[in-house]
């Protein structure tokens, strides 16, 4: 069922199936996919100090947690504690957190006491025991000591603390508590009623752990409005003058700003780019509504590619959603091309402007797609996703303009509006600028941009989270308060077994206790310092031994004695802290598992490793290398110094960038060779890419704004998209020559528009609030305006010199090499058919044997016009009249013939038009497309156009021999391929069927050696 529309149609069967197919494609694709919001992904692993920092911001217990800072107006810390337990008792209740507050932690302080005090014998080295324990040895620190016991006890806070007291009145225990403090994750802070109170006593800070990870954007967002209803609610029941405020930070804003900031920006850039592209359309087309259809490719073209891509990932970045415009804008450039061919004065067959277009920019689609796909080598996750959906959106948009769309509208009726549209009429005008002025100012530009085109890196992995101002100001008032934690540097240690991995915090202790003492270092906590492995602990427990010798015991007992009877105390009050001096028994403590989390240890189901992570402060003479290289020959281990990463980071993106641009670079040179075959074309054709990307790298350094991730696709911007602008325009000097042929003004508007579209599309990133889209488009839009001046004024004036008349300019030493001449302006294929042909086929030796001086020629099946232009070669005043079914060769062999020669379209038994009698008719390798009626009326007619001793010269094949020669057997494929038939005979036959018409002289001979190829004359003679 069709609907008319003019002299044209619309199949609306197909178009509503086209239509449903499409909707079930998003449908499907949308379900399939999930879309991820955790920009740090991206990170590859193939740098090991870059995939260290990826691993441990995956697996850090802290990376997840919420940081609330509750402060207020005045001091009174009782009033301030009050508002923070009902609000940790709120964040309990609302069952999004695992863990709130400290108090968790103050639950096993006691069991950190017990432990230490039971355990002394296995926590002191040699050096510690000399160093820290000695000098509370002597009478004087006894005394005082002593005295602090009694006040404890006669203190509210000494109830409970006599057995402690008893089992470590020295407070040796005080000496092992104290490391903890590596532990606390603000430095220099004091605790009240288990809170954390800043030095003003103004702030409480609280930690709270999700259930879910911070990267969850749904329970994220419950979180935030937990704490925006808890802020909301804060003040009601206070009536003092007394205000509180709460701040909070951590993954959960990012992650959030991230989803609204960047679909924000997806919705604004489809919806601009798809409203300025359309209002582009819409003045480019005399029939705008067929320029709008333009975009009816792209979009499915863009749906498919979405719907492939959830086959081949479970998930996709936001960012790479976010370019959803910007493909749109990618994948509308071949249907612009295509609908341009289309909308013409005349009547026009939707599958030969297809034909039409394909020949132009097919290299142009495969280089594009190419080149996205080289994205995958990146090593970067998001741009190998949006290579991907890039090079597939292309693929799939290229695909439906040549299959379905033909088919969904077979045939275009002639526009009324005669006149060009005005966009048209600029772009001609353009093309008439001749003045050399212009290339040599935009060729002088490009020199002085040159001195500021080094490629400059920004590693700031800030950038890569793009949050709101309010997160910015929350993260600026919390590092205000409590101090920066960013400079930490964060070390990860793995082992297979809990005893393996105490021997390594046991080993990195002692590294870290050389740091210290270097000034590397200026403090860090190690699970060793409370729970050391087998080994130290042993050494520690010798050491014990070791330092407690009974003259030491003796006269501890005698100075602690006199003390102890002054303050009260029993005799044997301390017997329990004298047993553990005389110790003998050896056993190690195990560390309790209920204290895992505390000591930042954790076993990780699905690996089966346990993990440990170390937080350490960096001191002046800090050296990460030098730290990583003494501890990764001792045992596995990752670490993140926030220097380290962004100088690893830096080398990375430059290696990257060079890496894609040497890739790509080489792959479309590569592509391109295969089409042109040409080394002069292939300069020409980098021109424009060159130039823009010189002026592109410079412009970036003089707006100050280095490369980045997204900078890496310029690459892939200007290198596989800005040479489509090169390749549409060589290939249109290439097949149409003269600047005057109207489709040639077609393909400059056609590159225009697609430029112009992709900048639109792009150009609406630059608006974008996301960093990376924001610096994504204005790479873009740069790299593809520099494409879009080069090659509308640098390349023209090369390819006049190329095209423009040359085929007049035949040169050579040789025959050969004069013939082949005249094919250097055509396309690759048949040039270098043009090339083997004569080089291969004994025709070309044989020929002048059989032609008697000809001045008039028939071609019938003339092909690209190779016999022609040898013959030409020796009979340059001769005038050939060709005719051939391909309109692509038919195209070609005018061009090489050029005024010697007039081809047209056409199908034997059909002649071409002569205007008057021939000497000369040739039927090349090409009787056997006829049939026997065909043949006779071939023949019949071919005799009817020559004159009186004309002369008809065949070539035919006789099919003779076994096995079939690889020649016949590629013919006999190309026939079948278009659903032809072959129709070979004998010999006889053919000479039987020449009688019947009325030839004499009929003669034949052998075409080379041994070859199936026979040579027959044949002569008109009339009375």
């Amino acid at each position: 069922m069709t609907k008319q529309v003019s002299s044209g149609s619309v199949n609306i069967k197909l178009l509503i199936l086209t239509l449903l197919v499409v909707s079930g494609l998003l449908t499907a694709a949308l379900k399939r996919i999930t879309i991820d919001f955790d920009i740090l992904k991206s990170l590859p692993d193939t740098n090991k100090v870059v995939a260290d920092a990826k691993y441990i911001f995956t697996h850090h217990p802290f990376q997840d947690r919420v940081i609330i800072d509750l402060s207020s107006s005045v001091v009174n810390l009782n009033h301030l504690v009050e508002k923070a337990k009902s609000l940790e008792k709120t964040l309990i209740e609302s069952g999004l957190f695992s863990e709130v507050g400290f108090k968790d932690r103050e639950k096993l302080v006691p069991v950190l006491i017990s432990h230490v005090t039971e355990n002394l014998p296995y926590l002191f080295s040699s050096e510690e025991l000399e160093n820290e324990v000695n000098p509370l040895l002597l009478p004087r620190n006894i005394e005082l000591q002593f005295q602090q016991i009694f006040q404890q006890l006669a203190g509210m806070e000494g109830m409970g603390q006599s057995e402690l007291i008893a089992a470590d009145p020295l407070s040796l225990r005080n000496l092992v508590l104290k490391r903890l403090s590596g532990l606390n994750p603000v430095q220099g802070i004091d605790f009240y009623q288990g809170f954390p109170v800043s030095p003003n006593k103004r702030h409480i800070l609280i930690v709270a752990t999700p259930k879910e990870s911070g990267t969850n954007t749904a329970a994220s967002r419950e979180i935030k409005q937990l704490i925006d209803s808890i802020s909301q609610s804060l003040n009601k029941q206070t009536n003092d003058a007394n205000s509180f405020k709460i701040t909070s930070a951590g993954a959960y804003r990012a992650a959030l700003d991230n989803e609204t900031i960047v679909r924000r920006d997806t919705q604004r850039a489809i919806i601009f780019a798809t409203i300025g592209i359309s209002l582009l359309l819409l003045l480019s087309f005399p029939r705008p509504y067929i320029g709008i259809l333009s975009l009816v490719p792209a979009l499915v073209g863009t749906i498919a590619a979405f719907f492939i891509c959830s086959f081949l990932q479970s998930s996709v970045s936001i960012l790479a959603i976010g370019f959803g415009g910007a493909i749109i804008s990618i994948t509308v450039d071949h249907s612009i091309a295509y609908l341009l061919f289309i909308d013409r004065p005349e009547k026009v067959y939707v599958r030969k402007a297809a034909e039409e277009v394909r020949a132009i920019g097919l290299v142009a689609v495969l280089t594009t797609v190419g080149a996205f796909l080289m994205l995958n080598f990146s090593g970067f996750s998001i741009l190998a996703q949006i290579g991907r959906f890039a090079a597939l959106g292309i693929a799939c948009s290229f695909i439906f303009v040549h299959t379905v769309f033909p088919k969904l509208i077979p045939v275009i009726p002639a526009a009324k509006k005669k006149t060009a549209p005005r966009l048209l009429q600029v772009v001609t005008g353009l093309s008439k600028i001749r003045h050399p002025a212009l290339p040599i100012a935009i060729a002088a530009f490009a020199v002085v941009m040159s001195f500021f085109a080094t490629p400059r890196f920004n590693v700031d992995l800030r950038q890569m989270n793009t949050v709101s101002q309010e997160t910015l100001d929350a993260e600026k008032s919390l590092m205000d308060t409590w101090g920066n934690i960013s400079t930490k540097i964060h070390l990860l240690i793995e082992a297979g077994s809990l005893p393996e991995l105490q021997l390594y915090s046991d080993l990195l202790s002692e590294e870290i206790t050389k740091a210290v003492q270097q000034n590397t270092l200026k403090e860090a906590f190690t699970p060793s310092a409370l729970y050391p492995g087998a080994k130290k602990a042993e050494s520690n427990f010798k050491a014990w031994r070791a330092f407690w010798t009974p003259e030491r015991i003796t006269a501890l007992k005698l100075n602690m004695n006199k003390q102890a009877q002054q303050l009260g105390f029993t005799a044997d009050a301390f017997q329990t802290f004298f047993n553990n001096l005389e110790t003998t028994t050896f056993k190690q403590p195990d560390i309790p598992r209920e204290l895992f989390q505390l000591l930042n240890i954790r076993f990780e189901m699905k690996e089966g490793k346990w993990l440990m992570f170390v937080t350490m402060t960096p001191g002046f003479l800090f050296d990460s290398q030098e730290l990583k290289q003494s501890l990764s020959d001792q045992f596995d281990m990752r670490l993140f110094d926030p220097d380290l990463f962004s100088a690893e980071l830096g080398q990375l993106l430059s290696y990257t960038f060079l890496k894609m641009l040497l890739i790509i670079g080489i792959a479309v040179v590569c592509l391109i060779f295969l089409f042109f075959l040409d080394w002069k074309l292939i300069l020409i054709s980098l021109i424009p890419v060159l130039f823009s990307m010189v002026c592109t790298i410079g412009t970036l350094n003089l707006l100050k704004h280095p490369l980045d991730i997204p900078g890496l696709m310029l690459a892939i911007i200007v290198v596989g998209m800005g040479i489509d602008y090169s390749l549409f325009m060589i290939r249109s000097y290439q097949r149409y020559g003269d600047e005057a042929h109207p489709f040639h003004s077609l393909v400059r508007m056609a590159i225009l528009l697609a430029a112009v579209s992709t900048i639109v599309g792009f150009g609406v990133l630059v608006s974008a609030d996301h960093y990376l889209l924001h610096s994504a488009g204005l790479v873009s839009l740069l790299g593809i305006g520099y494409a879009l001046i080069g090659a509308f004024f640098l390349l023209p004036p090369l390819l006049r010199w190329r095209f423009i008349n040359t085929h007049a300019v035949i040169k050579g030493k040789t025959r050969l090499q004069r013939t082949i001449s005249r094919f250097s302006q055509v396309e690759a294929f048949p040039r270098m058919f043009a090339r083997f042909k004569i080089k291969l086929d004994p025709m070309f030796k044989e020929i002048d044997k059989i032609l008697d001086n000809p001045s008039r020629v028939v071609d019938i099946g003339c092909g690209y016009g190779v016999p022609a232009a040898w013959i030409l070669d020796k009979y340059p005043y001769a005038k050939f009249f060709g005719l051939d079914p391909d309109p692509e060769r038919v195209r070609i062999a005018g061009k090489i013939l050029g005024k010697s020669g007039i081809v047209k379209q056409g199908f034997s038994p059909d002649i071409p038009e002569t205007d008057g009698q021939v000497d000369t008719a040739m039927m090349l390798d090409m009787l056997h497309y006829l049939d026997d009626n065909d043949l006779y009326r071939a023949f019949g007619n071919v005799y009817s156009i020559l004159g009186n001793e004309g002369k008809l010269i065949i070539r035919v094949t006789l099919p003779l021999k076994v096995p079939t020669p690889w020649y016949r057997r590629i013919e006999s494929m190309q026939i079948k391929m278009r659903n032809g038939s072959c129709y070979y005979r004998p010999l006889g036959e053919i000479l039987h069927a020449l009688q019947e018409c009325g030839y004499t002289d009929i003669f034949h001979q052998p075409s080379g050696k041994d070859r199936e190829e026979i040579w027959i004359s044949a002569r008109v003679k009339r009375k």
